[in-house]
């Protein structure tokens, strides 16, 4: 029992960080950078560096660089911000918006296609 206890502790203390880090590297591969190959590139490199970092170096060291990078890349999230100002398709180029009225909701950027193929559509 006196074994076990350490081993617990020590698992509650490295999985909700190895979460966290297999989060802050989803964020890099589903990140807006454009080329795709870029954000893959950019996660592959981090997962790598993780591993090297993690397994490579002193166990003080270790820890402070493991944790730095995931802090960088979390405040590079957080400094994110969202935006439509995108390329769209020309069938989700408009947003519909909505407008209460008393009972009545009045909702705009309606759009009516009819589609043919998964691409191929008219309005």
């Amino acid at each position: 029992m006196s074994k076990l206890l350490p081993l617990l502790r020590r698992a509650l203390v490295v999985l909700p960080v190895l979460l966290w880090l297999t989060w802050t590297a989803l964020t890099l591969l589903f990140a807006n950078l454009q080329p795709e190959g870029l954000r893959q590139g950019l996660a592959s490199a981090y997962v790598l560096w993780l591993a090297v970092a993690g397994f490579g170096l002193r166990p003080a060291l270790r820890r402070r660089v493991v944790l730095a990078s995931g802090a960088l890349v979390t405040l590079v999230y957080l400094g994110q911000f969202p935006s439509n100002d995108r390329d769209w398709a020309p069938e989700l180029a408009v947003a519909a918006t909505t407008e209460v009225k008393g009972d009545a909701v009045v909702v705009r950027g309606v759009r009516n296609f009819h589609y043919r193929t998964e691409q191929d559509c008219d309005e």
